[in-house]
């Protein structure tokens, strides 16, 4: 998708074509529009939610004990 944000051209890749739906590619767009007349910039947005989902995968109870068992086992 490509959109303008602070008079600066950007693209926007939604999803990959194949693994997703037509209705469901346009859903995305129709959100990454919504973003920009709040004035949020989609492709920032995308990846704040994306460095949070990595910060919650890294902070489950399963990756803190391996981490925990790892230190433990090398002292």
């Amino acid at each position: 998708m490509d959109y303008r944000y602070a008079n600066k051209r950007k693209t926007l890749a939604i999803v990959v074509y194949p693994t997703v739906t037509l209705t469901a590619a346009r859903k995305k767009r129709d959100e990454a529009r919504d973003l920009l007349a709040k004035g949020v910039d989609p492709s920032l947005a995308k990846a704040i939610n994306k460095q949070v989902k990595k910060h919650a995968h890294e902070n489950t109870f399963e990756a803190i004990a391996l981490e925990w068992h790892i230190k433990q086992s090398t002292t």
